[in-house]
């Protein structure tokens, strides 16, 4: 499974649970922490604080719809289930 059928299917969760899609900066969350970036490099990408990525990234794994992940590797997993 490839990031972008990741992003799609985190997208379609999120907008069905909450009737908004994800930011570019919780895309690049999600991008970044598949592909094992720390969050420092994450937020200089997209212009923001570490502590500001990470409390985003936090929000997005403790969603509902999501399974609990320290590092985001079970929505890998979730996801494969899906598709």
């Amino acid at each position: 499974m490839d990031t972008a059928h990741i992003l799609q299917f985190v997208d379609k969760v999120l907008s069905a649970k909450t009737g908004k899609h994800l930011n570019d900066l919780q895309r690049g969350i999600i991008e970044g922490i598949l592909n094992r970036q720390k969050y420092s490099d994450i937020a200089d990408t997209y212009g923001c604080t570490a502590g500001h990525a990470k409390d985003v990234g936090y929000k997005l794994w403790e969603h509902p719809g999501f399974a609990k992940a320290s590092n985001g590797q079970e929505i890998v997993e979730v996801s494969t289930t899906k598709f």
